[in-house]
């Protein structure tokens, strides 16, 4: 159950994020002083963490980032309840969205070898940056996460059952 705080940021009027999404799970995630991304995300095996794959536009754009100073906090998995344009996803999201990388890292070693949890292993994951979109995608086929990084130009069509992470307190309050 959310708990909607005054502090959470108001939807835009006349668009309603909960006409697109539902709530699918809460998860509380940790910090940590640093994260080095190319640590983590790099094809092969780490402590039951399994990347099959790295895409390149994820590996050219945030591979040589550290993260510093990310404090514990709680993310919101929302799930699609119809068909979408990234676009459209990304004007709720894009915005507010400020998830540290490393808290997908934290939510993929819970996952790490495809076991049931938070994220979807059916359905894309997806985190909306100011200028684009990360993936992750279980591949059953490989017995890895796939983790890659699409811009809005691409204009995909996401389907119902994908996965939107953003932090729960950037969530927009519920518009009646």
């Amino acid at each position: 159950m959310i708990n909607f705080q005054e502090e959470r940021p108001k939807a835009k009027k006349g668009r309603n994020v909960w006409s697109l999404f539902e709530l699918s799970s809460e998860v509380s995630v940790g910090g940590t002083e640093q994260f080095v991304l190319a640590d983590f995300f790099h094809g092969g095996e780490k402590d039951g963490m399994k990347i099959s794959s790295v895409g390149p536009n994820f590996h050219e754009k945030n591979l040589e980032k550290t993260e510093k100073n990310i404090k514990p906090a709680t993310l919101s998995i929302l799930q699609l309840k119809k068909r979408s344009l990234d676009i459209f996803i990304s004007r709720e999201f894009a915005s507010v969205s400020k998830i540290a990388f490393f808290y997908l890292s934290e939510i993929l070693r819970r996952q790490g070898s495809g076991e049931e949890g938070p994220l979807s292993l059916d359905h894309p994951n997806l985190i909306f940056k100011k200028d684009g979109i990360v993936i992750a995608n279980w591949r059953s086929c490989s017995g890895g996460w796939f983790i890659g990084e699409n811009s809005f130009e691409d204009k995909i069509i996401r389907r119902p059952g994908t996965r939107v992470i953003v932090l729960q307190k950037n969530l927009p309050t519920l518009v009646s």
